[in-house]
């Protein structure tokens, strides 16, 4: 799309296939910088800015490329930048129903019953709307309400139950902290008890109590850490699973934090002990903060080269060339509460147990080649992730400042 100058945008897919990135590049096709981002989930847009103004300032917690100028060789501003992309995308998917509004210098959308505010102080979103008007508990009329209940519940009453559940997983976005409930009562769907069902309620009871919270992304100031938070409760689930939390996110001096992923499930391997829960989960954390690190780099640098391109550049990224390491744009910073863990990554010393062998000689690599800043040991009471495993050691409420975009217990 032409915005004048001599500049276009251009709609970039990035590493995530449902994100495109919003480039200014020059005639001739050369990248300047990223202006925003689009995501796409089934016939739903949204655009999020960076340049509400023509001003230096930056929102939604993103970064301008370095050297990067503002509001374009015409003079226009971002705010006309983003109408004019609206407009583009409304008439390709004939979307009529997305409106922007101006409050104060608060840029408004609203879609699926998520409405999204963006100003100088950063991004949140809130899905009031939804959690008000479509999310609802499970039917026990008829029913002894009891948490250790295995009274089956009647076809009718399971299929309210498997409602209530997909409710709750769609409003895991603003609410991770429900992860660990969402999680189990899915598993439960094919045959769940009355014991199962007052759970679940209880869990949207309190997302309803609360329904008016934003999940924030602040502003950060220069030079901010990608910063990776890893737990794991052994044994909590059925069949004696573990339960792994992850978050991802950007941090910067003033400990502001972008919470970018909370995420909570089962491990996907086998755990025996609490060394090999909070490893696995570490493992885990670590691949999901070096996705996110790619798709930074997309965003300030411009996509990356190709394979192909680099193979022939003789260049490849985690490979020595001439004596020198090319350091990765975003190294990742890891926070576990895994004393074991962090120890054994540390040291060189051989663990007996072969299947961690491999895992904390992955840990040990991406330290030696940059990919790994550091790897710091964090209090149990201290770590957010606890509140997405269940386990009931940590207050949710450690994990819901750190969402609002506060995390003071930063180690860095």
């Amino acid at each position: 799309m032409d915005i004048g100058g001599g500049e276009v945008l251009t709609c970039q897919r990035t590493l995530k296939p449902a994100v495109y990135s919003v480039q200014r590049r020059d005639a001739d096709g050369r990248f300047k910088e990223t202006v925003g981002t689009v995501c796409t989930h089934v016939d739903d847009i949204r655009f999020r800015a960076m340049d509400l103004s023509a001003s230096s300032s930056t929102a939604a917690g993103h970064l301008p490329a370095s050297g990067a100028r503002r509001g374009g060789a015409a003079g226009r501003s971002g705010r006309d930048i983003i109408r004019a992309l609206v407009t583009h995308l409304g008439k390709m998917f004939d979307v009529g129903s997305l409106e922007l509004s101006d409050e104060h210098g608060t840029l408004k959308a609203e879609f699926l019953g998520l409405e999204t505010f963006t100003d100088r102080s950063g991004f949140s979103y809130s899905q009031q709307k939804y959690i008000e008007d479509v999310l609802q508990q499970v039917n026990l009329s008829g029913y002894r309400r009891n948490r250790t209940s295995q009274e089956p519940l009647r076809e009718a009453d399971v299929r309210s139950y498997a409602t209530s559940t997909g409710q709750l997983q769609w409003v895991l976005s603003s609410r991770p902290e429900e992860g660990y409930t969402a999680s189990t009562s899915a598993s439960k769907l094919a045959n769940p008890t009355v014991g199962d069902a007052v759970r679940l309620n209880n869990a949207i009871e309190r997302i309803q109590r609360s329904a008016a919270r934003r999940r924030r992304l602040p502003t950060l100031g220069a030079n901010p850490k990608l910063a990776v938070i890893a737990d794991a409760s052994l044994a909590n689930l059925e069949h004696s699973r573990t339960m792994g939390g992850r978050i991802v996110g950007l941090v910067d001096k003033a400990k502001n934090f972008n919470a970018i992923l909370a995420r909570a499930g089962k491990l996907a391997r086998v755990a025996t002990a609490s060394f090999d829960a909070e490893t696995i989960v570490a493992v885990d954390a670590v691949s999901d903060g070096i996705g996110v690190a790619l798709l930074l780099e997309e965003f300030t640098s411009g996509p990356r080269p190709t394979l192909f391109e680099e193979v022939l550049r003789r260049e490849l990224a985690t490979h020595r060339a001439e004596g020198q390491t090319r350091r990765p744009a975003w190294p990742v910073y890891v926070c576990s509460d895994g004393n074991g863990t962090v120890t054994a990554v540390r040291n060189s010393k051989e663990l007996a147990c072969k299947r961690r062998q491999g895992d904390v000689a992955s840990l040990r690599e991406g330290l030696e080649l940059g990919d790994i800043a550091a790897i710091e040991h964090i209090a149990g009471a201290d770590n957010p992730a606890d509140a997405l495993t269940g386990s009931g050691h940590v207050s949710a409420e450690i994990l819901v400042r750190l969402l609002e975009g506060a995390w003071p217990k930063c180690p860095w």
